[in-house]
């Protein structure tokens, strides 16, 4: 996912010399993977700044319309990958109010700053 500056993760940490090893998924599990984002890109993920859980309605919904069949293990599998998605995103979430709340910090100290040499101009 990119941040506001139309940056990802992979990108950002490349800047600081870490190393993100490459998405590999097992040719098993890519069913699992393209079912996934298929259920994630029909629902709102993101709620008052935060990523939720998708909704089992959702699945039902996903089933109803694609005509899949899904065990209960792969929803189990499922709902395990949406529990990491969203502690992830969540974390790029917070990482992105904090680089928000900081450049607002930096504003108003330059605004100050400015207005103080305002006033002992005058």
């Amino acid at each position: 996912m990119e941040d506001e500056n139309g940056e990802t993760r992979r990108k950002r940490n490349e800047k600081f010399d870490t190393y993100a090893p490459p998405l590999v998924v097992p040719l098993a599990g890519l069913y699992l993977w393209r079912w996934f984002f298929q259920i994630s890109e029909g629902c709102q993920r993101i709620k008052d700044g935060v990523c939720v859980p998708i909704p089992p309605s959702e699945y039902i919904a996903w089933r109803a319309v694609t005509g899949e069949v899904l065990e209960h293990w792969e929803f189990d599998i499922l709902r395990a990958m949406d529990a990491k998605y969203c502690a992830e995103m969540n974390i790029e979430l917070e990482a992105y109010r904090e680089r928000q709340r900081e450049k607002q910090k930096v504003e108003a100290d330059r605004a100050a700053q400015a207005a103080k040499k305002g006033r002992r101009g005058k």
